[in-house]
């Protein structure tokens, strides 16, 4: 863990080197972590005390809206050849939580009771949670900002939260696998280590693409068993005060009080809490969109040029794709509604035009000519052959 720990404070001070000066704070467990705040970098950290060193002023979040669902390919208005078949793709959410582009640190245990087998299976409970994260990588679009924290008596970055292109998405399936669970587990350091990395985004306040979609996965099996208080001090006053919402996932059979501080978690942070329960196989699907979302769709219809139906089952951040449709001539419209979980809906529409196969396009002269002389020459063989 030491050397983890110094690469990641030498990866953060290389990036700040040109900031103005800050002060350092040592914290109590060793752990310091460098954070860029409108151009300047501090050191903050808890203090003997948990006072931290300075807490910088807080961004505003824009007023979340109610509800939204939109297509997201193809481009509305798209031009297909009569008899092409798509499957149109769309999002949906409530408070632009699937529409905005997403802001996602991804935070999972790796204590020593995550490596229990589970029953069945020939895996772990680690293992398995991988497995369901890799799944959920290779349903978000390259958009998606994506950072991962680790944690068990410290807290360690995978990786920097950052756009989610096929090169950083398999550098986290390839760092992911080869985590060893050991130690014990600390939520406090957990928590401070999410808010930073999603401070890391591109898509943080103050950035040019800020995006209203920030979101963290806390992936655990048990509760706090070392550690500070994880409810106070800058890092969870900034999730909060950033909108920033923390869902949690107990995994394994969970005792009360695990399941309760989870759930608790959850209610601090304005998040959803899930609770996958002693068959941790369901972790899987759950992260594929078959048993719930995180964004608050309850459920979609949509209506295609072949009719209505209903899909329960959106992705866990509001993704969806639409059936396979064979588009006929000129207009084919598809619309979809989102219905809620607070009981609100939201429409929207989409027309992809179907065009015939191309008409023939006559030769130009010299190829009328060339066509001649081909079969003049064949005209020639005969002749020379009677």
């Amino acid at each position: 863990m030491t050397s983890s720990r110094a690469l990641t404070a030498a990866i953060l001070v290389a990036g700040g080197l040109t900031a103005s000066p800050a002060l350092a704070l040592t914290c109590e467990n060793g752990v310091i972590v460098e954070y860029e705040y409108s151009g300047h970098c501090n050191w903050i950290g808890d203090s003997d005390d948990g006072v931290p060193s300075e807490t910088p002023p807080t961004s505003t979040p824009p007023e979340p809206e109610v509800g939204n669902v939109a297509f997201q390919t193809p481009p509305p208005g798209s031009h297909y050849l009569v008899g092409s078949t798509v499957a149109p793709t769309a999002r949906a959410g409530i408070g632009q939580k699937a529409l905005g582009n997403l802001n996602l640190t991804i935070t999972i245990d790796t204590s020593r009771s995550m490596d229990e087998p589970v029953p069945n299976t020939g895996k772990t409970r680690y293992e398995l949670a991988v497995e369901a994260v890799s799944a959920l990588l290779d349903d978000l679009p390259e958009t998606a900002s994506v950072g991962v924290v680790e944690f068990n008596s410290f807290a360690e970055y995978v990786s920097l939260s950052k756009k989610l292109t096929p090169e950083h998405k398999a550098d986290l399936q390839t760092s992911l696998p080869a985590i060893q669970p050991d130690d014990q587990t600390n939520y406090e350091r957990a928590i401070q280590l999410s808010y930073y990395n999603v401070q890391t985004s591109p898509y943080w306040w103050g950035q040019p693409e800020a995006s209203a979609n920030q979101q963290v996965l806390f992936i655990s099996d048990g509760q706090p068993s070392v550690g500070g208080n994880w409810r106070y001090g800058f890092a969870p006053s900034g999730l909060r005060n950033n909108s920033v919402s923390v869902n949690t996932v107990g995994i394994g059979p969970l005792y009360y009080g695990a399941r309760a501080t989870l759930l608790e978690v959850a209610n601090i942070f304005d998040g959803k809490f899930i609770d996958i329960g002693s068959d941790i196989t369901g972790l899987l699907p759950f992260f594929q969109g078959l048993n719930g979302n995180l964004v608050g769709v309850d459920y979609v219809m949509v209506t295609d040029p072949n009719g209505t139906y209903r899909i329960d089952n959106v992705g866990l951040f509001g993704e969806f794709t639409l059936r396979d449709t064979i588009l006929g001539e000129n207009g084919n419209m598809f619309e979809v509604t989102a219905y809620f979980d607070d009981g609100t809906f939201a429409t929207d529409q989409m027309w992809l035009t179907g065009v015939g196969p191309t008409s023939a396009v006559p030769l130009p002269a010299t190829g009328v000519m060339l066509i001649a002389s081909f079969a003049g020459f064949g005209l020639m063989r005969r002749w020379k052959q009677s």
